[in-house]
């Protein structure tokens, strides 16, 4: 990477690092310090499980805390990539000449722009609508007619991709593993190693052992790394919660189910962005070695050094392929 690209993706983010934290603050962790914790430890005393009102306000003290466990873990995670990369500033180049591969095809790259783009509208204009009383905010929110019709039209439309994705894909697992079994379709899907949770915890702990120690191992991550398995797991558990949720109130309004479709869907929407701001944009793009964006979701391709040094697994496999065709 050169030294200004390098430098120029340390700072952004690091920018990216604090915005996330002030819209953690403001969108959760406020109700936390402000005697939510307090009011969660007294739910957890007293359990009323069969309470929908009681899982309402259980869910709107306790997802703060999720929100501010997630946030230490990306924080640090980000911060120790970023001292294992920049140690390399300047001193690595991908030569025109050498090999490439394939990670993302175009209709994988199709999904995510849209992905993305739904994502973007349906988490501004919900959070812009959510802070509308704030003085900084009034300025761009000119029409809750408007910015309501943008939430909902944007939703059904990545609730419709999401459908679609999990319909697709879903059909394909299910004929792989009727024809060779759960490891066949591990190897055909790599996202299915999120299920392996001991190589998921060891590739997070190399990584924070590396930052401190540059000679210890490193991640031995198959095609996907911790963003990737987060982002997309993350991603379709999210949509999940806040589609039936928003589904839910789009027919009964904010007092669905006592409240309860409210309070899941702002809390886990939350959730949903600091991940996007902490963890996703930094290590996916702006990270020094991609800054400014991952040339892999443009291009749908991959130096194979970058492979061999980030995605050693898969490197073995690809490998191993090539040795078995000749």
């Amino acid at each position: 990477m050169s030294k200004a690209r390098g430098i120029a993706g340390f700072i952004v983010t690091i920018f990216l690092i604090g915005f996330g934290w002030v819209f953690a603050y403001y969108a959760a962790l406020d109700d936390l310090f402000a005697g939510g914790l307090l009011k969660l430890l007294s739910l957890i005393r007293h359990p009323e499980l069969t309470s929908i009102v009681w899982w309402r306000d259980f869910i709107w003290y306790f997802w703060p805390v999720v929100i501010l466990l997630f946030s230490l873990f990306a924080t640090t995670y980000v911060i120790a990539m970023l001292s294992v990369e920049l140690r390399y500033l300047g001193l690595e180049h991908h030569s025109k000449e050498e090999g490439y591969v394939v990670k993302y095809t175009v209709f994988q790259r199709i999904q995510y722009y849209l992905l993305y783009v739904l994502f973007f509208l349906v988490a501004f204009t919900g959070f812009v609508m959510h802070f509308g009383n704030n003085p900084y905010i009034k300025y761009i929110y000119v029409s809750r007619e408007l910015y309501t019709t943008l939430h909902v039209v944007s939703g059904v439309l990545l609730g419709a991709l999401a459908l679609f994705h999990v319909g697709y894909y879903g059909t394909q697992l299910l004929m792989t593993i009727r024809k060779k079994g759960w490891a066949g379709a591990v190897e055909k899907f790599p996202l299915l190693r999120v299920f392996n949770f001991n190589e998921v915890l060891t590739n997070i702990s190399r990584l924070y052992i590396l930052a401190f120690n540059p000679k210890g191992p490193g991640p031995e991550w198959d095609k996907y790394d911790i963003e990737s398995l987060l982002h997309y797991w993350g991603e379709y558990f999210g949509m999940t919660v806040i589609g039936v949720t928003g589904v839910a109130m789009i027919f009964y309004g904010a007092s669905a189910w006592a409240g309860f479709a409210w309070a899941f869907h702002v809390r886990e929407a939350a959730l949903a962005v600091a991940i996007w701001l902490l963890l996703i944009l930094p290590l996916a793009h702006f990270r020094p070695s991609r800054f400014p964006v991952d040339k892999a979701f443009l291009t749908g391709k991959v130096p194979l050094s970058e492979v061999k040094r980030e995605n050693p697994l898969w490197y073995k496999r690809l490998y191993s392929k090539l040795k078995g065709e000749k």
